[in-house]
């Protein structure tokens, strides 16, 4: 009966789940992180042969040693770390030394981390000076690589050019060069258009150690993007070629937009407006009074109609009637003395029921949900602190939509009244700037910034928004102009039905050529509402591409190009820096050696006592119904409970 006793409540026990908690002894071996440059910068010297060929042997031979006594994790890194095994091919365009220790620590906290070795030349070209970073919590080990004697070289340091050409121009391009070690050295600095030579001068370096920069102007033949190539002759004994190239790119544009701004008398903020435009090259603009006007202003992108509602304007009539059936763009500019009556009879944004013969002093107070452009918070900050503007005193009606980009503030109060809006009439874009001032808050702006570049700005996105036609074809494709060598190609699609309702249920196909003629086909992935296609890294070059869709039996197709543009950071400084290296080690207790020390490097880390495994005791709940041994307790209970009845005869 005690058997059986015992065998049911131990049962019933189990019902309740009963855990049990015990402290098990956990044991981290330590972990040694094993970092290898894969930059370019490695193999642009004399030494690269043996990088590519006997070093690695020795590498997996050190590996090995090490394998004996530790763990290893092993990483290549050139702009940012990757956890593989996998031998270096030195094919990195970027180096970021930084971010070594950013990865480390984040990686192992927390764990045994005993050391990190880090195989590089210490020449980093993006990212933080590792020096003044929080470096690794382990000792650094650096085995010195590359070449630390400073060689002969002729390199194309950068080049400064505009984005932009118009067609038929001539555009700046400077050329800074370097020269180290080639004093007495003559040679010749070329610029190509493909294979065709643009420009040519004969050189000879002055001193061993310099900077020059060249000047010239070429002519901006062939609209599109172009490509030109910076070529500097090679010097006798100089080791390293890969620099002495640089390519840049120039789009070239058949037209530039034009403005004409209306007036019927001179005005400072006419002025001011002119200056500002003035600062994008794209932009063509004129000033006319309206008296003298003979110009057809259906030629124009924009009209800036500037205080031309202080009386009536019997000339003014015709040009509104050109402006609306051209669907040409209108910038309206209205100040305190604007005629109410004539205004109101415009039916454009918004008309203005006056309640006195006064003006308000107006300042900018930002709208948060404006749509059509953006304002960074330093811009808004500032424009909102712009002296006020003379607007008209009056209740604003706001005629159909409206897209106001700062409402006015009178004194301390905000108002819902516009000051800066935008609207729509009939496929024509309208902007109106309802207060006269603006050439104050350009002379606030340099007051405060000492330059006028938040005041430009903001008209020029406001102009470039009304001069812009807008796409109203069902088929769009958006993409960057230029991407670097690394870098993936994404385009993003949209695709509407004659509803003008977005869709995105028909196939969208890309044929992609490259500059000799190589076609490649690529088919566009439904993504949310539209479409998107990311390319691998493409080789330098100019791309164009041919985009179709079909939908309701009809055709769409976009055309376009773009650019994939050399990195040449590592070609740009090939000179090892092997003191920061050593000031990487010391500072956090390790060591600098060289790959022909690395049987040294090995016997170093081993003998230090602190890279040794840690243990601790780590708390651990199980249930006890996961104890197999108990299974077997309950069978021996019962067994035995039969084993003595059935030899004393109760059964």
């Amino acid at each position: 009966m005690i058997l059986r006793f015992l065998t049911i409540s131990l049962v019933a026990m189990l019902f309740l789940g009963p855990f049990i908690r015990y402290f098990s002894k956990k044991i981290n071996e330590p972990i040694i992180a094993i970092v290898q440059d894969n930059s370019a910068s490695i193999v642009q010297t004399s030494d690269s042969t043996f990088y590519k060929t006997d070093f690695q042997e020795q590498r997996n031979q050190f590996v090995q040693a090490l394998k004996e006594d530790f763990e290893i994790a092993q990483f290549l890194f050139s702009d940012e770390m990757q956890k593989t095994d996998a031998a270096a091919d030195f094919t990195g365009e970027i180096t970021d030394l930084s971010s070594i220790a950013e990865d480390i620590n984040i990686r192992y906290l927390d764990q045994n981390l005993a050391a990190v070795i880090c195989f590089t030349d210490g020449i980093y070209n993006q990212g933080l000076n590792p020096i003044y970073q929080q470096g690794v919590s382990v000792p650094f080990y650096a085995v010195a690589m590359g070449d630390t004697l400073v060689k002969k070289d002729l390199l194309v340091n950068r080049i400064l050019n505009n984005q932009i050409a118009f067609q038929g121009n001539d555009f700046p391009v400077e050329v800074e060069i370097k020269t180290i070690k080639s004093k007495g050295e003559k040679y010749k600095a070329q610029i190509f258009k493909g294979s065709k030579k643009v420009w040519e001068q004969e050189l000879e370096v002055t001193s061993d150690y310099g900077v020059r920069t060249l000047k010239t102007n070429l002519k901006a033949e062939n609209s599109g993007l172009n490509r030109y190539t910076v070529v500097l002759s090679r010097l006798d004994d100089e080791v390293n070629y890969q620099n002495n190239s640089m390519d840049f790119y120039i789009e070239v544009i058949d037209a530039k937009q034009r403005i004409l701004i209306l007036a019927d008398a001179p005005h400072p903020d006419i002025r001011v407006l002119r200056e500002a435009l003035l600062k994008n090259e794209t932009y063509q603009v004129e000033f006319r009074l309206l008296d003298d006007l003979k110009l057809d202003v259906s030629d124009f992108d924009l009209v800036v109609l500037s205080f031309l509602f202080n009386e009536v304007q019997p000339k003014l009539e015709k040009i509104k009637e050109t402006l609306r059936a051209k669907k040409i763009s209108s910038l309206y500019i209205l100040g305190d003395q604007t005629n109410l009556t004539l205004w109101n009879q415009e039916d454009v944004g918004f008309e203005v029921i006056a309640r006195s013969a006064n003006s308000n002093q107006s300042q900018a107070v930002f709208n948060p949900s404006f749509p059509l452009f953006k304002l960074s918070d330093e811009q808004i900050a500032t424009i909102e602190k712009y002296p006020p503007l003379a607007s008209m005193f009056g209740n604003y009606i706001f005629l159909g939509q409206n897209f106001v980009l700062f409402n006015q503030k009178i004194g301390s109060v905000k108002t819902e009244s516009p000051l800066i809006s935008f609207t729509e009439i009939q496929n024509q874009k309208v902007g109106i700037i309802a207060g006269e001032g603006l050439w104050k808050w350009r002379m606030n702006n340099y007051f405060v910034h000492e330059n006028h570049q938040i005041f430009d700005d903001l008209i020029l996105k406001t102009v470039q928004y009304l001069a812009v036609k807008s796409d109203k074809s069902y088929f769009r494709i958006s993409h960057n102009n230029e991407f670097k060598a690394n870098e993936k190609i994404r385009f993003e699609a949209q695709l509407y039905n004659e509803s003008y309702e977005i869709i995105n249920d028909a196939e969208v196909s890309m044929v992609l050529r490259d500059e000799q003629g190589n076609e490649s086909s690529f088919t566009f992935s439904p993504f949310q509402d539209s479409y998107q296609l990311n390319i691998s890294a493409l080789p330098v070059g100019t791309y164009t591409y041919q985009s179709s869709v079909e939908i309701g039996g009809k055709t769409y197709t976009k055309k376009g190009q773009f650019s994939v543009k050399k990195i040449q950071l590592e070609s740009a400084e090939t000179t090892a820096n092997h003191d920061l290296l050593y000031q990487l080690a010391k500072k956090s207790g390790g060591e600098l050696v060289y790959p022909n020390e690395l049987n040294k490097l090995v016997e170093l880390i081993k003998a230090r006592d602190d890279l040794a495994a840690t243990t601790y005791l780590e708390e651990e709940l199980e249930e006890i119904i996961n104890m197999k041994w108990l299974f077997f307790v309950l069978i021996g209970l019962l067994g035995l409970e039969w084993f003595i009845r059935k030899y004393g005869g109760a059964y």
